[in-house]
């Protein structure tokens, strides 16, 4: 075709049809009754089935040769299987700074005949830790025992203690579910001293929660505990720790008793002693005056598993 005609035929537009019959190309110098010489051929390729039909159609029809091997594999438990359920079945181990049994010198429960389990590990560190053999870098014992909670309730059950106190450190930061397991198997109450800043995880019939302004406590904590305890270790930390409670829903009522503690330190301050006198004077319940009753009959270090105590906050010039 000359080049003046092929560039005609461009200038102008054509259209395109396509049916399941023919192939109909129309354009104004083509007439509209010639078909393009391939469209038999395609009519008559669409018009008859894929030679491969059949073929795909058998497959389809029947199952993998793999399907039995793979619905046994899928009936079969694993081989790891009764491994593995054994090792989920089995409460984990904690690490354990010292046992012992002595009474209870604080909070409500003060006089009572108790055992101390206590935790190692606190990610708070106050200043003035009276167990800062937990987390302290200087104190920390060269070997820290991991023991099995039904291992720990054995002991327990050997004693006359009316509940188990768990402590730390910051025991929070484990999960205590399964000691507490443990524990109420052998007919103990469980205990638990907190700050509140980590999810309690276990199940307790009390909880004493000790706020720290180094790591607040959650609201779900504070709504969960039975009884406050306020480390004062300034007048203005009473104030403080008040605001802290309340903005988090605790209702202070007589319900929920508030001990108002002087940190050791300053237990001979009468800044402190004062503070805490006069605001039990103007408010009234639900806050008490709080002491650590054990210090004084040095309770706790009657028993051999006791650890010997630690600076307060790791630090000397504290005394302990």
């Amino acid at each position: 075709m000359p080049k003046s005609q092929a560039s005609a035929l461009k200038s102008q537009p054509s259209s395109l049809t396509l049916s399941s019959s023919s192939l109909t190309l129309t354009h104004p110098q083509v007439s509209p009754s010639v078909s393009p010489s391939l469209s038999p051929q395609v009519s008559a390729l669409k018009s008859q089935p894929s030679s491969l039909s059949p073929q795909v159609s058998a497959l389809k029809s029947q199952p993998s040769s793999l399907s039995p091997q793979v619905s046994a594999l899928k009936s079969q438990p694993s081989s790891l299987s009764p491994q593995v359920s054994a090792l989920k079945s089995q409460p984990s181990s904690l690490p354990i700074h010292e046992q012992f049994y002595t009474f209870q010198g604080e909070g409500a429960h003060a006089g009572r005949a108790a055992y101390f389990i206590r935790t190692f590990g606190c990610p708070v560190h106050c200043p003035w830790c009276d167990s800062a053999g937990t987390w302290h870098p200087d104190y920390i014992p060269k070997r820290i025992a991991r023991l099995e909670p039904t291992t720990l309730a054995a002991e327990v059950a050997q004693t006359q203690a009316e509940f188990t106190v768990i402590t730390g450190g910051e025991p929070a930061i484990h999960d205590l579910s399964a000691l507490t397991d443990a524990l109420h198997a052998v007919g103990q109450k469980t205990h638990l001293e907190t700050s509140g800043a980590f999810p309690i995880r276990g199940a307790f019939d009390w909880i004493t929660l000790s706020p720290k302004r180094w790591k607040l406590p959650l609201a779900e904590n504070v709504a969960r505990a039975n009884e406050f305890k306020l480390i004062i270790d300034r007048p203005e930390a009473i104030t403080e720790y008040v605001d802290v409670l309340r903005e988090r829903g605790a209702e202070l009522s007589a319900d929920n008793i508030v001990w108002l503690h002087p940190e050791w330190s300053q237990h001979s301050n009468p800044e402190v002693l004062n503070a805490i006198t006069e605001w039990i004077k103007c408010h009234g319940a639900p806050y008490r005056a709080g002491w650590q009753l054990h210090k004084n009959y040095a309770a706790d270090c009657m028993d051999q598993r006791s650890v010997p105590a630690a600076p307060l906050g790791g630090d000397p010039k504290q005394g302990f």
